[in-house]
């Protein structure tokens, strides 16, 4: 039987027309949570205060550090974590692919050949070729609610790579400013090493002349031995990030050595953090729980669609003794009706389950939302509070190198005993490395402030 061609395209639209009016699929309403007009910890964001949606290219580029520039670049290309972030963003797009190959028909082809002797009569030949087609008319939509999950499963998966991405970003400024700081603190050490020797010297020209004693040579050695065993823990630490560095970018952990000397080799931006109604498109991760809430609403109207009959239309034609002295043509065209009557409770339960599924995915949206809300507001305080303690710390420290140079000279016109210079060098040293970590305290904040902020990534990327 052959169907002519426009019967074949009155049967697609009203199929169309079918499948357009009964599906089961409902319009996917976006969640609308409960976001605060402002963060209570933001700063009056005066003219040097760069909003985190600022027009440079990446977060990074505000500290204004080439070598952290060159590092972020090549994590971005050669870190192994963000390559299998990116292969599963390869595989949820084979799966939409396979999805919505069921709202296509499936074509096949088959031939086949015989060669038969007879007694006395010769050999008989036999040789048919067929073409057969199959579609399953997705008149509840449950095929188009399959793409639909599995299009929300592709953007789940890309917004996935995009948190990973931020997440090695602030891992990878994070230990190249603990580098930096490391480095600030094994200068300092290398310095107050080079003047716990000169002490010594003179301490020694003095017990020479009679005018010490040896117990004061004594102390100040002890004091220089135990400078000396804290330069190794500093330079073990410098090395130690360098190789988490390196294992970050892709490298052999022994591949990499920075040249960077200290954290005034960064400055420190002053960030604005806009409204926290601008994380539901910033965060990649609140991006990536609406998507799950999306293809949880497709696989409820999947669910919905097993209860409804199943219309499969098949359709053959073929041509057989094409090789023979004659030949024949034949074709068919068939349909299949197949509904659910008794399934023991196994379709309400696929529903009841699609839907408690949703439920349970808007409950972590709205967590999640909430987790972003706070992150950002303890970074915001971090980096106020951080900026407080580091300005009582630079007041501590100058303190500190001011008392001890008195000491110093007091000790030298005999107005004070020794072991007020080693009280007052100590105290000296260890305000200086305080201060160190102050600083370091008030990058690493602004690193978490971008991060918790979405840092550069935009639905464009």
């Amino acid at each position: 039987m052959t169907i002519p061609p426009r019967r074949w395209q009155r049967i697609v639209a009203g199929l169309g027309l079918a499948v357009a009016g009964c599906s089961t699929l409902s319009p996917y309403t976006p969640p609308a949570p409960e976001l605060p007009a402002y963060y209570a910890a933001a700063p009056a964001e005066g003219p040097q205060a760069a909003p985190a949606t600022a027009a440079v290219p990446a977060w990074w580029q505000a500290f204004g550090n080439d070598e952290l520039d060159a590092l972020m670049a090549e994590a971005l290309a050669g870190n192994l974590d963000l390559q299998a972030a990116l292969e599963r963003v390869a595989q949820a797009r084979a799966a939409l692919r396979i999805a919505g190959s069921a709202l296509l028909p499936a074509v096949g082809a088959s031939a086949s050949g015989t060669r038969a002797r007879s007694a006395g009569q010769g050999y008989d030949s036999a040789y048919r070729g067929e073409l057969s087609a199959s579609y399953v008319v997705d008149l509840w939509g449950a095929n188009a609610a399959g793409v639909a999950a599995a299009t929300a499963d592709l953007a789940a998966s890309a917004h996935a790579r995009a948190a990973a991405a931020i997440g090695l970003q602030s891992q990878l400024a994070a230990l190249y400013f603990d580098h930096l700081a490391g480095a600030d603190q094994l200068a300092i050490a290398q310095a107050n090493l080079a003047l716990a020797r000169e002490v010594l010297a003179l301490l020694e020209a003095r017990l020479n002349a009679g005018a010490t004693t040896g117990l004061e040579v004594a102390q100040q050695r002890a004091a220089l031995a135990t400078q000396e065993a804290a330069l190794p823990p500093l330079a073990q630490r410098l090395r130690a990030d360098e190789h988490a560095l390196a294992v970050l970018l892709g490298r052999p952990p022994q591949a990499l050595v920075l040249r960077g000397h200290g954290l005034a080799d960064a400055a420190l931006p002053l960030i604005a953090p806009g409204q926290p109604a601008g994380l539901l498109v910033r965060r990649p991760d609140i991006r990536r729980a609406e998507d799950a809430l999306r293809g949880a609403n497709a696989d409820v109207a999947a669910a919905r669609a097993a209860f409804f009959p199943q219309l499969t239309l098949s359709a053959g034609g073929g041509i057989s003794g094409v090789l023979s002295a004659g030949s024949s043509t034949l074709a068919s065209l068939a349909g299949d009706l197949l509904a659910p009557i008794f399934s023991g409770g196994r379709l309400e339960g696929g529903v009841e389950q699609a839907r408690a599924r949703y439920r349970e995915l808007l409950a972590s949206y709205r967590q999640t939302v909430l987790t972003a809300c706070a992150e950002v507001e303890d970074a915001l305080v971090a980096a106020s509070r951080t900026a407080e303690r580091e300005s009582s710390l630079a007041q501590a420290a100058r303190a500190a190198e001011q008392a001890y140079g008195i000491a110093r000279t007091r000790y030298e016109a005999g107005a004070v005993d020794f072991l007020t210079v080693l009280d007052t060098q100590r105290t000296a040293l260890a305000a200086a490395d305080a201060l160190v970590q102050g600083r370091l305290d008030r990058y690493s904040a602004a690193v978490n402030l971008y991060a918790a902020l979405g840092g550069s990534w935009s639905e464009a990327d």
